[in-house]
């Protein structure tokens, strides 16, 4: 269902869609971060190991492969990859809680 958004103007009052952020964008931005954390699927070394230092909760299905996007580091922490700064904190933390 469209929300509207009431605006006056020199010609009286008109109703204008309000915007609703992209879902889309929202999961290309978490992918990147995953990427950056994690790294990608096709890359030979990986600044951390699946099973060793987190645990999947989550994939998403992105460009005809898997890619996590929530998961539990060995310290405890759930990330969901929306906040960067956060996300490489948690993988410093997780490689040195081994």
């Amino acid at each position: 269902m469209t929300q509207y958004r009431k605006r006056k103007g020199s010609k009286g009052e008109k109703s204008f869609p309000i915007k609703t952020p992209r879902k889309q964008g929202d999961i290309g931005d978490r992918i990147d971060v995953s990427y950056d954390v994690l790294g990608h699927p096709q890359q030979r070394e990986k600044p951390v190991e699946e099973g060793n230092h987190y645990t999947v909760l989550a994939y998403t299905d992105w460009a005809d492969q898997f890619i996590p996007t929530v998961i539990k580091w060995n310290h405890g922490e759930i990330d969901n990859f929306t906040d960067r700064r956060l996300s490489v904190e948690n993988r410093l933390k997780a490689i040195h809680h081994r």
